[in-house]
């Protein structure tokens, strides 16, 4: 009886053995391990984009995986990337407003991870409060950002019918205005950036105070109302004078559908790490998002976050 009971023991060992082996065989097959280097579209040097992506790439190597940055003209030439099976990049930085899920299906978000200030820059003593008020002004806009402001302005009655728009790169832009060649220049930048720094502090040029801030949210979801407060740039010269409501842009973190579920959780984890602590204009916590008011967030981010 001991010997029969022995030798099905062994049968039923090699019995799941065998089971177990085909088990890993097909897992191997169908869900195949992470790959171990993956490319962002960022966008160029010394942008926010490129301090947020080598911070990742620090944090991913923790886990043996290489982040590649590519270096790009923005979030329009990174849409056109992430959207190109054959460019090589699995994830990319975008505004909101450039795209979709009806328009880019094949794209899900790991949130929102961070706010970009629309800065409505002007010269001039008429004071500008609604953006009706750019009708037949020369306007320089950034092309990555007319992407998301053109139709903001066209629903103000603001268009190329009506009003000069120059397409200008930020630096450039940002001289025109100085120069008095343009009245106003649009852009949609971190705060940190030298670029928008020195205009605050600029004393011939004027920061918009977007009064309808709260109703453009509500119409365009990809948008939030901010305030910068008085004083905050600088306290002992009181830059700005007064609170001014600003819209900000949402910016999103997206990779394809088809990236590995692994890396998607160890992003979401870099992602966590980086941008949930208190700024100017958030609190603790509040990013990344668990929503994203153009793409599904993906499954395994959601995971994480929770």
């Amino acid at each position: 009886m001991l010997g029969f009971n022995r030798w099905h023991l062994l049968k039923g060992l090699a019995a799941i053995l065998c089971i177990g082996g085909i088990v890993s065989i097909s897992l191997a097959y169908f869900i195949p391990a992470p790959p171990s280097t993956i490319t962002v579209a960022m966008a160029f040097k010394g942008s926010s984009y490129e301090r947020w992506a080598l911070s990742y790439r620090e944090r991913l190597s923790r886990s043996h995986v290489k982040l590649n940055l590519h270096y790009t003209d923005g979030p329009l030439d990174n849409l056109r990337l992430i959207k190109d099976q054959s460019s090589g990049v699995d994830v990319a930085f975008l505004f909101g407003g450039l795209t979709n899920s009806e328009q880019s299906p094949e794209l899900i978000s790991l949130g929102r991870v961070s706010f970009a200030p629309v800065w409505i820059f002007y010269r001039g003593t008429e004071t500008l409060e609604r953006l009706t008020q750019l009708k037949g002004k020369r306007i320089a806009v950034p092309a990555a950002t007319r992407m998301v402001i053109d139709p903001i302005l066209a629903a103000h009655g603001v268009n190329p019918d009506n009003t000069t728009i120059v397409p200008l790169p930020s630096p450039a832009a940002a001289k025109a205005l100085k120069d008095g060649e343009v009245d106003i220049f649009v852009i949609i930048i971190d705060m940190n950036g030298p670029l928008v720094q020195a205009l605050l502090r600029d004393p011939t040029v004027r920061l918009m105070n977007v009064t309808q801030a709260e109703a453009l949210t509500r119409v365009y979801p990809f948008l939030a109302r901010l305030t910068l407060p008085q004083g905050v740039i600088d306290f002992e010269r009181n830059i700005p004078a007064n609170d001014v409501s600003l819209i900000a842009d949402t910016q999103a973190v997206v990779v394809r559908k088809n990236l590995h579920p692994a890396l998607i959780y160890l992003l979401a984890q870099a992602l966590s790490e980086e941008h949930s602590a208190a700024g100017i204009f958030q609190r603790a916590g509040d990013f990344p998002t668990m929503t994203d008011p153009e793409f599904p967030v993906a499954q395994n981010a959601l995971d994480f976050y929770k």
